[in-house]
């Protein structure tokens, strides 16, 4: 071996030491989770049928206050939506291809702080009020940790379906396995308080 290539050589050991050192890390990063998962701590998205907690707070597209507790007895699809995420941008633009129904109120939910969220404003449809969950409480109530996330809650406030759509037709598609679902009785998740 050459002493030109000695630099090299010791380059590339080194890059091997820091790769070997970085998926160490990740495999116990995935060990826990793994454990996590299985004690059952790790948040999940509610169940169907598991009755949805109320979302309150100050529509950021009109200042009002908005609380879904308030719209029982219709059907509501909830987004939680984040300004860092490329495909809810695309679904939020997409809202505006669905037609608004009469019996269906649709609501935003943005991870992030005013500024960010306010173009969300402009690319959802004129019928989706936002609200901000800066500290991501809200999202944590529905188990939500990446987005986009999607639920259809009926008439009743419990879930009928969830998803992560990418754009309005697959968001259709939710809405209507929604309303073909039928949930049984037993099967229904209990009440979260």
């Amino acid at each position: 071996m050459s002493f030109s290539f000695l630099p090299t050589y010791f380059a590339l050991w080194a890059l091997v030491l820091f790769q070997t050192l970085i998926i160490i890390g990740l495999l116990r990063e995935l060990a826990e989770i793994r454990r996590l998962a299985e004690d059952g701590r790790l948040p999940q998205r509610l169940p169907l049928g598991a009755q949805a907690a109320s979302l309150r707070g100050s529509d950021l597209r009109t200042g009002t206050t908005f609380d879904t507790s308030l719209l029982s007895g219709r059907e509501l699809v909830v987004l939680f939506l984040s300004p860092g995420c490329r495909l809810c941008w695309r679904l939020a633009d997409g809202t505006r291809k669905l037609p608004a129904e009469p019996s269906l109120s649709r609501i935003a939910v943005c991870h992030g702080s005013a500024g960010e969220c306010a173009a969300f404003v402009e690319t959802l449809a004129g019928d989706v009020p936002v609200l901000l969950d800066p500290s991501g409480a809200m999202s944590a109530r529905y188990g939500v940790r990446s987005t986009p996330v999607a639920f259809v809650l009926d008439p009743e406030g419990r879930v009928r379906a969830s998803g992560s759509p990418r754009h309005a037709g697959e968001l259709a598609e939710l809405i209507r396995q929604a309303r073909e679902s039928v949930i049984p009785e037993e099967e229904r998740a209990p009440a979260r308080a």
